[in-house]
């Protein structure tokens, strides 16, 4: 038995969304049928993290300070990652960083840093950037480091490669 959906509102709100949907001539009406929905999802039960608290930094999170000029590899684990980059130097020399995407030929730039030397003062910055790593890639840097400069790199897996959240060092959802 189809019965008379009466509210305006509603009615009125739906047509204004769904116009496509309105093309019958007919209102909205209701079935005396109930039919539940319900929402198993970590989101609707409350057990999972906002975005903000799963990218907090826990023990899992890795790190590397470099204080000479080089190449090194970060990870190469397949996922998504969160990078925090801190650099600092006092000095006249320039510090630059590029962290980078290698296949195990080809080296790709994803991100660059430069912080100018400055004789009359000592300079840093901090930046956090979110990375995806596929299956078989690396994930690394390329610096130069002056005398009194320090890069320092943080790293922490926010998901798998299919997007499958990872949750922090010590984090069980109830």
């Amino acid at each position: 038995m189809e019965i008379p959906f009466v509210s305006e509102n509603f009615q009125r709100a739906f047509r204004h969304t769904f116009k496509s949907q309105t093309s019958t001539g007919r209102d909205l009406h209701v079935s005396d049928i109930v039919i539940p929905v319900v929402d198993f999802t970590p989101e609707a039960a409350g057990t999972s993290l906002p975005s903000n608290l799963q990218s907090s930094l826990s023990r899992s999170t890795s790190n590397l300070s470099v204080t000479s000029s080089g190449l090194a590899t970060l990870f190469s684990n397949a996922g998504f990652y969160q990078i925090q980059v801190v650099g600092a130097s006092q000095g006249t020399g320039d510090l630059t960083s590029a962290i980078w995407s290698y296949d195990g030929s080809t080296y790709v730039g994803l991100k660059a840093y430069l912080l100018k030397g400055n004789s009359n003062a000592s300079g840093n910055f901090l930046d956090t950037v979110i990375v995806f790593n596929k299956s078989g890639l690396s994930i690394g840097h390329d610096s130069t480091i002056p005398t009194n400069g320090e890069i320092r790199f943080y790293w922490s897996q926010l998901a798998d490669v299919n997007g499958n959240l990872v949750n922090p060092d010590g984090y069980f959802p109830q």
